[in-house]
C-alpha cells in the first residue's frame, strides 16, 4: 500500500482480465489488481436495485479500461507487444484466488 505522498506503483504490462466472483478484475503482469468491475447476472430486478451491469457489459468495460491504461502507460498511444499471457482482448480467466 502507498500513502498519498508516495508515487503510485508502476503498472507492469500487459494487463489482463480475470473473473473473480461477481467482478471482472483488471490485473497487471505481476497480478496486482488495477480495478474491479462488479456485475450481477441474476434477477434483473436485483441487478437494477444493486445498480450493477451484466457480466458481458463488465467484460467490455474491463477491456476498455485495460486498453486505455495500456496506451497511457506506453506513452505514445501505441500498445506494447504482448507476451505469453496473451492480448488484452482475450476472454477473462476464471480465478478463485489472486495470483501469487
Amino acid at each position: 500500500m502507498f500513502s498519498v505522498t508516495d508515487s503510485p506503483p508502476e503498472l507492469q504490462l500487459p494487463l489482463k482480465l480475470t473473473l473473480r466472483g461477481e467482478s471482472v478484475a483488471v490485473l497487471d503482469a505481476v497480478g496486482i489488481s488495477v480495478c474491479h468491475i462488479y456485475y450481477d447476472d441474476g434477477c434483473p430486478v436485483r441487478r437494477s436495485v444493486r445498480q450493477r451491469m451484466t457480466k458481458e457489459d463488465a467484460i467490455t468495460v474491463g477491456k476498455t479500461v485495460a486498453r486505455a491504461l495500456t496506451r497511457l502507460v506506453a506513452g505514445d498511444g501505441e500498445e506494447r507487444p504482448q507476451h505469453e499471457n496473451g492480448p488484452v482482448d482475450a476472454e477473462p480467466r476464471s480465478s478463485q484466488h489472486p495470483p501469487r
